[in-house]
């Protein structure tokens, strides 16, 4: 049996992007090769794609593969010094390992699963308040995420205006959760109001899940917007440091590009940088998100609510 052969790599993001085109094909016979924090972006296909987890072993074992002609159209997106080589080797042995150009720059895409997750559905409930789903950031460098201090404003004035938050996030960052909790002690609504959510960060099906609970979800430019929009969400996005132009138009997704007033952001926005590289100038007093006004915001979810 011919399998059709995608090499995906690098970080859960590009991934997800990358692969948006081959998880709505869903092509039967299909064999797929990711880094391991990747492999639940592909869990709820349901051609059931053979994945490997890209190491030397698999690289022995994909590679055999082709020479024995049991690979056919390959798709390949690499990020990773060990992924491209594998590419290369597969050149040597396949003229012709292209996948149609189709699958390239396709709109996102993430099938949810149909049933609802007992997990997810005890720890999200909204009663008879509207929720709404608020990204803190993840793993990205402190200057390429709003801040602390933004978020909390964003919080508050939620919650004052009647509004129940579930806040998502990496699992590994824990400590922005700890700040928002202290911050919000000395008001009620801390526990009844505030949801915490960012340990289903590492299931991309019970995160989607998660996120579609929520009646619409606000999110900087991140993995956690793309899979918001994917899934056909209600999403804010926030576009401060990042092109709001490129990830496309979407009807579900509304644009919010932060002020560039300062002469000194004008200099290097879009940047897409991994970190912030005037952070530590005499002229950078905070980051690119701090112009943003949580009431501008607030307003623009009530709006969509009442809609």
């Amino acid at each position: 049996m011919i399998r059709k052969l995608a090499i995906i790599t690098g970080n859960k993001r590009d991934v997800f992007r990358n692969s948006s085109a081959i998880r709505r094909e869903n092509p039967k016979h299909l064999t797929i090769v990711t880094e391991l924090e990747n492999v639940d972006i592909f869990a709820t296909m349901s051609s059931k794609p053979k994945i490997y987890v890209m190491n030397a072993e698999t690289f022995l074992i994909i590679q055999d593969q082709v020479i024995h002609d049991k690979c056919g159209e390959v798709f390949h997106q690499t990020n990773t010094e060990l992924s491209t080589a594998l590419v290369s080797s597969i050149m040597r042995f396949k003229t012709n390992i292209s996948w149609p150009s189709s699958l390239e720059n396709e709109s996102l895409y993430f099938e949810k699963i149909s049933y609802p997750i007992d997990a997810v559905h005890s720890a999200i409930r909204g009663g008879d308040k509207k929720l709404v789903g608020l990204n803190i950031g993840g793993d990205e460098d402190p200057t390429m995420r709003p801040s602390i201090l933004l978020l909390n404003s964003v919080i508050t004035s939620l919650v004052r205006s009647g509004f129940k938050i579930v806040i998502f996030g990496s699992s590994r960052n824990r400590i922005r959760e700890k700040m928002i909790e202290r911050e919000h002690h000395s008001y009620s609504f801390t526990k009844s109001e505030i949801i915490f959510a960012s340990h289903f960060y590492d299931d991309v099906p019970l995160l989607a899940q998660a996120i579609d609970l929520c009646d619409v979800f606000v999110s900087f430019d991140s993995f956690l917007m793309d899979l918001s929009v994917s899934i056909g969400k209600q999403t804010v996005g926030i576009f401060a440091n990042t092109d709001f132009e490129s990830i496309g138009s979407y009807e579900n997704l509304i644009k919010i590009p932060t002020s560039k007033e300062k002469e000194i952001y004008k200099k290097c926005y879009p940047c897409d940088n991994e970190r912030c590289p005037l952070c530590d100038s005499p002229e950078f007093d905070g980051n690119c998100f701090d112009d943003l006004d949580p009431s501008y915001l607030k307003n623009i979810i009530i709006n969509i609510l009442k809609g």
